[in-house]
């Protein structure tokens, strides 16, 4: 193997490496919306969280159909939950605008259930960049 092959090789890996490791997390999407985004981590990754939360056209299609079914009526809501959460409502409050029977265990649920479909969103390689995330 030759030394530029070896080089290639190297960055190639370094690239796969901070690819896996810089994958978005639903912990991630809803830490960055309790925030609304303020962090001095990496901006970057907070404006792309924001920018993407605040499109759910990007991301309600990543609803799966099981999570959608236990969700109920509450799946076409997922936008407002996430909107209202960034607003700084508590998941009691959130619970109770939405009316549910489930109170803040259900606003928690589809707050979890969103976050998963924009980490996902953020991390699909194939899609183009979220508008307002760069």
């Amino acid at each position: 193997m030759t030394f530029s092959a070896l080089k290639s090789t190297a960055s190639f890996l370094q690239y796969v490496l901070a690819r896996r490791t810089s994958r978005y997390t639903p912990t991630e999407v809803i830490a960055q919306l309790e925030t609304r985004g303020a962090t001095t981590v990496q901006p970057g990754r907070a404006r792309a969280i924001v920018a993407c939360a605040a499109q759910p056209s990007e991301w309600m299609d990543r609803l799966d159909a099981r999570t959608a079914w236990q969700l109920g009526q509450l799946a076409a809501h997922l936008p407002t939950v996430v909107a209202w959460y960034g607003a700084g409502l508590s998941f009691k409050e959130i619970g109770q605008r939405i009316g549910s029977l489930g109170g803040s265990w259900t606003a928690r649920r589809a707050l979890e259930a969103a976050a998963c479909c924009i980490a996902a969103r953020l991390n699909d390689d194939g899609s183009p960049v979220v508008r307002g995330a760069a």
